[in-house]
């Protein structure tokens, strides 16, 4: 029996689920709990039934007895959620996500955070919105690499995040203690504290999801006196949306227009409450603030009142450019999706395409989907088990001849593009895409379009993409991590 069973056998007579749709999907499954039955607040749902379980109305409630009584709630909008449940008694809650972290942490034995020998060393602690090893995006690939560079450089790394809870034994702020990845410690903020004996020097990766006030209580005890890097990975200091993604559709922009979109946006209470935060966070002496690339540094300076010296721009990588054609082009081209399936990404586009033209190119998908399509090859690629090329190296066994690279929200760096790069590949990518698209006009490997119309009438027309792969000569020698940047980062 899984530690959440038997927690939830200990602690509660009856659970039920609130929430039906996407995010009970993607969670119920691998929480594997048993729920007595479900609620949601859409009254077309009452009554029906999701894996045997009836749904019911939220009103239901009146009938339970909240002291053995646990709500799991299967959706982002959880603080909405979680006021809905007290009208109807005080209830125990926890998001699903949230009880899948809980049972990382169920049973650890918090030890020592370090040994006595380790005390003389520098200490640095990270910060991100959750365990990064557990994961196999962008971010998580970055601090794998830098915590690997850290502690070849006699630095003992400390990880940290932190959660709100509200279920027995466990009420309200807790921290997990991460170290190579293993969770050592699950320890409320006080307690945590004590067991901190020194910090050299704190590096924030990111602050989604997580309670502000937390870190405020962390730094103070800390003292001003210790350098903080803060990378800016995503816009996760400005909204809570850290896409910047208008009522989660389409890029906003908001920076550039007066953030004019915000008051009828549904995030816009926590962007006020985020954006305030990080502009008086940014004004700390010791903060440096670190991007990936020219357009990130470019968008924060139009967000926030900082001057230019507080963002220093460090590339996650290292290469050099050399010209080298590609060798061969087969009668059907390749033209590849590149990096993890999300709306943001361009993956709807990607479909569209697929169906547009299908027989005519071979199309792929590289990196995990769960969304299958017929007519795409689908390459599993994983840099932990493959190493940080792996990517570059499964695209060139391939012989892909085009990355579609179409992020419709601005990337602060995007691995996949210069991965793309060092395989040679040919980008496709549109004006949104950030990164991509400055570094496609620094380098010329690309095109950038406007829309799916363009995108369109470029395919169709195949001698001409053709001729655009032959003609590319862009290769990125070299592709390594940046070990110096990452390295040195308290250069304030």
């Amino acid at each position: 029996m899984s530690k959440i069973n038997q927690y939830i056998n200990k602690n509660y007579k009856k659970v039920i689920g609130w929430g039906t749709s996407a995010y009970y999907k993607n969670n119920a499954s691998k929480l594997n709990v048993n729920l007595d039955y479900l609620i949601d607040s859409n009254e077309n749902k009452y009554g029906t039934y999701i894996d045997g379980k009836i749904i019911n109305k939220p009103e239901t409630l009146t009938n339970e007895n909240s002291e053995d009584t646990l709500i799991i709630i299967f959706s982002s909008f959880y603080n909405e959620i979680c006021e809905e449940i007290l009208k109807y008694g005080d209830f125990d809650s926890i998001s699903g996500n949230g009880f899948l972290e809980l049972g990382h942490s169920l049973g650890i034995n918090s030890r020592k955070i370090f040994n006595e020998y380790e005390e003389n060393n520098q200490i640095i602690l990270t910060i991100s919105r959750n365990n990064y090893y557990l994961n196999t995006n962008g971010l998580s690939k970055f601090m794998i690499e830098q915590n690997k560079i850290l502690q070849e450089a006699k630095c003992v790394t400390l990880h940290i995040y932190w959660r709100k809870y509200n279920v027995k034994d466990y009420k309200g702020i807790y921290i997990t203690i991460v170290r190579d990845g293993k969770e050592i410690g699950f320890l409320n903020v006080s307690n945590f504290l004590k067991n901190l004996k020194k910090v050299d020097g704190i590096i924030i990766h990111s602050l989604a999801n997580l309670n502000l006030n937390t870190l405020d209580i962390i730094l103070d005890e800390i003292g001003s006196s210790v350098p903080i890097s803060y990378y800016l990975h995503d816009f996760s200091c400005i909204c809570s949306n850290i896409k910047l993604m208008y009522n989660d559709d389409y890029f906003c922009n908001g920076y550039s227009n007066n953030w004019n979109l915000c008051s009828t946006c549904k995030s816009n209470e926590s962007k006020k409450k985020i954006f305030a935060y990080h502009q008086e966070l940014f004004d700390k002496k010791n903060i440096q603030l670190i991007a990936p690339s020219e357009s990130t540094k470019e968008i924060i300076l139009q967000s926030f009142n900082i001057k230019d010296c507080k963002i220093k721009v460090v590339p996650h990588q290292k290469f050099t450019v050399t010209k080298d054609k590609k060798s061969f082009v087969g009668s059907k081209i390749k033209i590849a999706y590149v990096g993890y399936k999300a709306k943001h990404k361009g993956w709807d586009i990607f479909k569209e395409l697929v169906t547009d033209f299908k027989g005519q190119y071979e199309f792929y998908c590289f990196g995990f989907s769960d969304d299958i399509i017929t007519n795409v090859t689908y390459v599993d690629v994983s840099f932990i088990d493959d190493g940080e090329v792996a990517m570059t190296k499964k695209l060139k066994e391939n012989n892909i001849d085009v990355a579609f690279l179409w992020s419709l929200v601005p990337e602060t760096y995007s691995y996949t593009y210069y991965e793309s790069s060092a395989a040679g590949l040919y980008i496709l990518t549109n004006r949104l895409s950030g990164n991509i698209y400055n570094q496609v006009l620094i380098n010329n490997n690309g095109t950038v379009l406007h829309n799916y119309e363009e995108l369109y009438n470029l395919l169709k027309d195949e001698n001409q993409l053709r001729n655009c792969i032959n003609t590319n000569e862009i290769v990125f020698n070299g592709l390594i991590k940046n070990n110096k940047g990452m390295s040195q980062i308290w250069e304030l």
